[in-house]
């Protein structure tokens, strides 16, 4: 989404069911998204103006339906992971 010109830059189809979470990370230009599909994952979005987006980094947790995300640790490096029903933060 461009805030200037209030319009879509660029659409990601990620996930087979509806993302659940997004996190941006606090010092590049990747975004993490989540959802109840059971995976995750790390998007570059150095060239979203040329809509040149980039899965840099995916998995799933098995039967865990992801509600959360989080890249935390030392500039970012680790991801943290929320699901439903669960008490278990997942660290990546």
């Amino acid at each position: 989404f461009d805030v200037e010109s209030r319009g879509i830059i660029a659409d990601i189809q990620a996930h087979s069911r509806a993302c659940a979470a997004i996190a941006m990370h606090p010092l590049n230009m990747s975004v993490a998204s989540v959802s109840e599909d059971t995976h995750w994952v790390v998007w570059n979005l150095g060239g979203v103006e040329r809509q040149e987006i980039e899965a840099v980094a995916s998995s799933s947790v098995k039967d865990k339906m992801l509600c959360g995300v989080s890249f935390t640790g030392e500039r970012g490096k680790d991801l943290h992971l929320a699901a439903f029903d669960s008490e278990h933060i997942f660290v990546l």
